[in-house]
């Protein structure tokens, strides 16, 4: 998996991550990013063979301003309505979508002017004295969305949220990756290890650094040996026999009935 970060060095808590599946290609989208409000965002872009998908993972800090985050977040939204993409947007917003407020009124209101429902309608962080809905996922098109809901956990405070979506299982090129490995890299590479320099190691005196120090070199000298290599191959129809004819013939049929 591919992963990307964003995370506050002035202050404790928070930060946002995306896991990206090795064989996704997809691109960050700096642009559509709000940097001027104390929110953490990521946003990025799917590709796949004939559409592309964009998502936004936010994280709004509790004492950070409402407003100044409804106004920020209004821009990349329309941008995402002239680019005519599905756009799903996860995160922990800390505003309360179960307690009827000016704020969260704003909120929902912001977002379905941009034709984005929200997917998650039960409390996202339950306490013995309250039950409130501050994460949600929202999106433009809920018939992407096969289904989402709540995972029950005790990890965090809040409760995971999901969403499961609809893609062609066609649309993607699947790559596979492995390692070049054979008698003579092996060869090759345990001469290395041998002749290499060890000698740093012997004057450090903190075993964190050594260690890092000593796998830094190991790794370098293993991914020289074995380069890890990308095998690119469409998925192949599990129903070669169902041709173009047959698919616009059950198309046909399909708006008949």
């Amino acid at each position: 998996h591919a992963y990307l970060l964003c995370y506050t060095l002035y202050k404790r808590g928070g930060g946002v991550g995306i896991y990206i599946r090795s064989d996704m290609r997809f691109q960050r989208r700096t642009d559509l990013e709000i940097t001027n409000c104390g929110t953490e965002v990521l946003c990025i872009e799917t590709h796949h063979k004939k559409s592309s998908d964009i998502f936004f993972v936010i994280y709004r800090p509790p004492d950070e301003s409402v407003v100044q985050f409804l106004n920020s977040i209004e821009s990349p939204l329309n941008k995402v309505l002239q680019e005519k993409k599905r756009c799903f947007v996860l995160g922990d917003y800390n505003i309360d979508l179960l307690k009827p407020s000016t704020h969260a009124n704003n909120f929902l209101d912001i977002f379905s002017s941009y034709s984005f429902c929200p997917l998650i309608t039960k409390p996202t962080r339950i306490t013995t004295l309250s039950a409130t809905l501050l994460d949600n996922i929202f999106t433009n098109c809920p018939d992407a969305v096969m289904n989402s809901g709540i995972f029950v956990s005790d990890i965090s405070d809040h409760l995971a949220i999901y969403s499961v979506l609809k893609i062609d299982a066609n649309s993607h090129i699947h790559d596979k990756f492995k390692r070049k490995i054979n008698e003579s890299l092996i060869a090759q590479f345990c001469l290395l290890l041998q002749d290499q320099d060890w000698s740093a190691l012997e004057n450090m005196t903190d075993v964190d650094s050594k260690y890092d120090t000593f796998i830094d070199i190991y790794t370098s000298l293993y991914n020289s040996c074995f380069p890890v290599t990308k095998v690119c191959s469409r998925k192949e129809n599990s129903k070669p026999w169902f041709n173009a004819s047959l698919k616009k013939l059950c198309k046909k049929k399909y708006l008949l009935f």
